[in-house]
């Protein structure tokens, strides 16, 4: 009857079955599994992401130039390249996460001061 989202929906489902590791449900006409267990959750999307490549909700590129080469929008073995491709990119984070912290007190200082310092500190060579 539209009285309530998706979204509601699967978050009901969520709460009334939030003891258990997963919980079958229909999207259309397609079973689907909810997830409320993290880490099996985390071992579904990490360790056995080669078993779900498929996706209920996918395009193709030529439909939806933009989300079709995403990777919520690829499907098989397009997916999985794509995704193993962005796996590294991960371990980026931490480095840029460290150098803008860096940059940032690097700043502070400058703007504190009036003064650009001349500590080690704002001159590190990567």
């Amino acid at each position: 009857m539209l009285k309530t989202t998706v979204g509601e929906q699967l978050q009901r489902i969520y709460n009334e079955h939030s003891d258990k590791p997963y919980v079958g449900i229909f999207s259309f006409d397609k079973p689907s599994l909810l997830i409320p267990d993290l880490e099996l959750a985390n071992n579904i999307l990490v360790k056995d992401s080669h078993n779900f490549m498929d996706r209920i909700f996918s395009t193709e590129d030529k439909y939806d130039p933009l989300f079709g080469k995403t990777l919520f929008g690829l499907n098989g073995q397009l997916w999985h390249l794509l995704r193993t491709n962005l796996t590294p990119v991960k371990m980026m984070f931490y480095l840029m996460d460290t150098s803008g912290k860096e940059l940032a007190d690097c700043l502070e200082k400058f703007t504190t001061d009036g003064k650009l310092p001349q500590d080690q500190y704002c001159y590190k060579k990567y």
